[in-house]
C-alpha cells in the first residue's frame, strides 16, 4: 500500500469518526433537551397540584366555618359552652348552674 493510499484511508476514518461524533453530539443534545422539558413539565404539574390541593383544602375549611357560624354554633365552642346553652334551652340547668358551668368553661 502507498502512503497516498494509507492517508487517504486515515483522513476518510478520521472524517468518518468525526461524523459519527457529530450524530451522537445532535442525537444526545436533542435527548437531553427532551429530558429537561419533561422533567419541568413535572415539576410544574406536582407543584400546580399541591397548590390547588392546599386551596381547595383551605376552602372547604371556611365553607365549614360559614356553615357552623349560620348555624350559630362554632367548631371550638360545638361541646362546651354551646352544649351549655342546648341544655339550658332544653330546661336542664338553671340559670345559676349555667352561669357557674360557663364561668368553669370560660377559666379552662
Amino acid at each position: 500500500m502507498s502512503w497516498k493510499k494509507a492517508a487517504g484511508f486515515l483522513l476518510g476514518l478520521v472524517l468518518a469518526v468525526v461524523m459519527i461524533r457529530f450524530v451522537f453530539t445532535i442525537v444526545f443534545g436533542l435527548l437531553s433537551l427532551l429530558w429537561t422539558i419533561l422533567t419541568l413539565a413535572a415539576t410544574l404539574l406536582v407543584i400546580s397540584l399541591l397548590v390547588y390541593g392546599g386551596y381547595k383544602l383551605l376552602s372547604s375549611s371556611d365553607a365549614q366555618s360559614t356553615v357552623d357560624s349560620s348555624l350559630g354554633t362554632s367548631p371550638e365552642h360545638s361541646s362546651g359552652v354551646g352544649g351549655l346553652k342546648d341544655q339550658y334551652a332544653r330546661g336542664e340547668l338553671s340559670e345559676q348552674e349555667l352561669e357557674r358551668e360557663l364561668e368553669r368553661e370560660l377559666n379552662e
